[in-house]
């Protein structure tokens, strides 16, 4: 039979994992990383968590930016234009980049204080469900009367 302590195997796991922790973060270190992680404490101080702060963030930036999807950036496709040629014909626009700008919806937070939903452009026309059967019997016998009174200023 086996006996495990738990006790002491969730001791030397947490040691290992702080241990893989500090040894990641020693060489893992981004650009202006810790300059960043300067800014966090110096606004919210050395006693809260970054989950403590993402939560009080949370409350406020709700919902995640429809038009970036929360990274608050979005890839623009710049086509640049080449001009005129040593032949004198127009180039056109031959070459592009993409470019990264700034979401305008978010401000590139990539939250938003307010839930926002895509505004569709109209795509062609239909016609109105009728009501009921009433007016449609309604309808038909305006038309059939404005079709009468037509026919006999024709005729006369």
């Amino acid at each position: 039979m086996f006996s495990i302590d738990i006790d002491e195997t969730l001791n030397q796991l947490s040691t290992q994992l702080k241990e893989c922790k500090e040894e990641y973060l020693s060489t893992n270190v981004q650009k202006g990383e810790i300059q960043r992680v300067q800014g966090l404490i110096s606004k919210w101080g050395p006693d809260k968590t970054l989950g403590s702060i993402l939560s009080t963030l949370k409350k406020y930036y709700k919902y995640t930016c429809p038009k970036c999807n929360g990274a608050g950036f979005i890839i623009v496709h710049v086509p640049e234009y080449l001009g005129i040629g040593g032949d004198g014909r127009d180039v056109g626009c031959h070459d592009a980049y993409d470019e990264e700008q700034t979401c305008d919806l978010c401000n590139g937070i990539g939250y938003t204080t307010q839930k926002y939903v895509p505004h569709y452009v109209q795509d062609g026309w239909e016609p109105e469900e009728k009501e009921s059967e009433d007016d449609e019997l309604e309808d038909d016998e305006l038309e059939d009367n404005t079709d009468k009174e037509t026919l006999m200023e024709i005729l006369k």
